[in-house]
């Protein structure tokens, strides 16, 4: 059985359209099978989408994008270089359809983690795959870590009850700071900013 989290997909696509509105502003999503939340914009992306600090201008990372999202909505408030990566071929393409599809610019990288992605960033977006475990989950928030300038931001929605809070306390080891700058539904948006 494979997982969105997974590479290569063996299911059909089985092609859905999804509609999001945000900030006045109407988006259209070509998804299927294989991909996180296929059948709409999930509550926690929703939650992301609603409380993230972005910064004035900058390069931002959608890591994880699914099918472009987080990315896509940021890219089309404009200011913004936005690269957009994920392990799964299936959401890669789809991602880069969107883009299209939305009349945005991004930049979309097959990568697992940060392997295929060059550079540092002044905002890394993150709706993590819980259910490809903690480890991996963990070593996200590390790796982010490293690819933020300093005073640049790690934004990762969770639920607080299940496991949001051993992420909070995580990105506090790891950037020396957190806050919880939102919630909605059972999810929180932590962010930590790297320090000089």
């Amino acid at each position: 059985m494979t997982h969105y989290f997974d590479e290569k997909q063996k299911s059909l696509l089985r092609p859905k359209i999804v509609s999001y509105s945000r900030d006045g502003v109407e988006f259209s999503f070509k998804t299927g099978s294989g991909v996180f939340a296929k059948d709409k914009v999930d509550r926690g992306t929703d939650v992301l989408l609603t409380h993230m600090r972005l910064p004035d201008s900058g390069r931002v990372l959608d890591l994880g994008c699914g099918y472009g999202v987080v990315g896509i909505v940021v890219a089309k408030r404009g200011g913004y270089s936005v690269v957009c990566s994920d392990v799964n071929e299936r959401a890669v393409k789809l991602c880069r359809l969107n883009g299209k599809r939305n009349g945005v610019e991004l930049e979309v990288v097959k990568s697992d983690l940060f392997s295929g992605v060059e550079g540092v960033f002044d905002c890394v977006l993150l709706n993590p795959p819980y259910v490809a475990g903690r480890k991996l989950v963990f070593q996200m928030l590390v790796e982010s870590f490293e690819h933020l300038h300093t005073g640049g931001t790690l934004q990762v929605v969770a639920r607080h009850q299940k496991g949001g809070k051993a992420i909070r306390d995580r990105m506090e080891e790891i950037f020396g700071t957190v806050e919880d700058v939102g919630r909605g539904s059972g999810f929180h948006l932590y962010v930590s900013k790297k320090k000089d």
